[in-house]
């Protein structure tokens, strides 16, 4: 769990937002939030993805991924810098299947996120992996 992004008042921002996302979800009972780390230097990220969906793009047949992160729609609480997603391609439609948080967008954060997105969720074998301009991002799959 990370320890903080905002400390104000002794709270811890992200934690709460963690715990509030932990009791979230779906359907059929399988948690949307799955996890938070932190990397060396302090940064956190909020990992967000739903199992039976992941199952389900894996089981149709999805084998493409697309990976990018968008600035223009992240919360002002906690701090965070970007919100970073995967979708996967299925008969030409792009289905979302992971949303982390992000305080920091180096390769080093990247390489972080994909690392544990691929001990989360081992089923997801992408024989094609697209990604944005942002050099990080592409060197991050590139050096897993």
């Amino acid at each position: 769990m990370c320890n903080s992004l905002d400390t104000r008042h002794g709270h811890t921002i992200l934690t709460l937002i963690s715990c509030r996302y932990l009791v979230a979800h779906n359907s059929n009972d399988h948690p949307f939030f799955q996890e938070s780390i932190v990397d060396d230097h302090g940064k956190c990220y909020v990992m967000f993805a739903c199992p039976e969906v992941i199952n389900e793009v894996v089981l149709n047949g999805g084998i493409e991924m697309h990976a990018i992160a968008t600035f223009k729609v992240v919360p002002s609480m906690p701090k965070c810098y970007q919100l970073f997603n995967i979708h996967m391609i299925i008969q030409n439609h792009s289905i979302p299947v992971f949303y982390v948080l992000m305080e920091s967008k180096t390769q080093v954060a990247y390489q972080k996120v994909i690392t544990h997105f691929k001990i989360i969720f081992p089923n997801i074998q992408p024989s094609k992996i697209m990604t944005d301009y942002e050099i990080g991002l592409r060197n991050a799959f590139t050096n897993l």
